[in-house]
């Protein structure tokens, strides 16, 4: 109620000094939510400058009037990054599943090739037995071994080709 609206009996006084106290208490309740909005706007900007902080790596940041530009530059480039990112950790993955098939493959191939021998069918030899024959026509069982682990040996190294070609390499100084 203001002055103006005094009924004649009233003390007019009196209104007044509860005017003015009511006043008071607005002016007060103002100025503590003047702070606190203070307060939040200081720590609204630290955020902001630390995130301008963030986004230069440190070197300084590029000023509240570029608006939040430096944040979009920087996760675009963020963006960039990880999406090259995945498609080499793609490209490893893929290049590892066919290592992996290589790597099944030749398990099978040699699997198979050992399974080709089976002792019920090809016994061990007599060793001296075979020597001695062998030193009649003029050769070592040696010499025969030999021929045979060559043999076996080219033939691993045909079946290991696939994988070694999917195997990354060592510099070579």
């Amino acid at each position: 109620m203001s002055h103006f609206d005094e009924q004649p009996d009233s003390d007019p006084h009196g209104e007044c000094l509860r005017e003015i106290s009511l006043l008071k208490d607005l002016a007060e309740r103002l100025k503590q939510e003047a702070q606190i909005h203070a307060q939040e706007a200081r720590t609204a900007n630290n955020t902001i400058a630390e995130i301008y902080r963030l986004c230069t790596g440190a070197t300084g940041e590029p000023g509240n009037w570029n608006g939040a530009e430096p944040v979009r530059q920087t996760l675009a480039s963020n963006a960039a990054e990880y999406e090259a990112k995945d498609a080499l950790i793609q490209s490893q993955a893929d290049e590892m599943g066919r290592l992996r098939e290589a790597a099944e493959e030749f398990d099978t191939q040699l699997s198979n090739w050992a399974k080709a021998y089976p002792l019920s069918v090809f016994p061990e030899p007599d060793l001296t037995m075979a020597h001695k024959l062998l030193m009649t026509a003029g050769m070592t069982l040696d010499s025969v071994s030999a021929s045979n682990m060559r043999h076996v040996t080219s033939k691993l190294s045909e079946l290991f080709e696939p994988v070694r070609t999917l195997t990354p390499q060592p510099p070579q100084e």
